[in-house]
């Protein structure tokens, strides 16, 4: 397969980050992990995983030392078969 527009990635992930507890006035740390496709080159997986993370999964709250681990990617079609 030739990577390009017409596949994307199949992306298990990892992250932790620490948020602010308005009633404690403290930075607490949490984590999570997922596994989804992402359309996007092989080189940007990381930085497409860390946008999605951002906009989708940690949106609502006040965060920061976000930190992303990508634990496995391989390339798929771009629609389930």
């Amino acid at each position: 397969m030739k990577a390009g527009r017409d596949y994307s990635w199949w992306v298990e992930y990892s992250y932790t980050w620490e948020y602010y507890d308005e009633e404690t006035h403290e930075w607490l740390p949490d984590w999570d992990s997922n596994a989804m496709r992402f359309v996007c080159s092989k080189k940007d997986i990381k930085k497409t995983v860390t946008k999605h993370i951002k906009e989708n999964e940690i949106d609502d709250e006040n965060y920061r030392n976000l930190a992303v681990v990508v634990t496995d990617s391989y390339m798929t079609t771009p629609t389930e078969v």
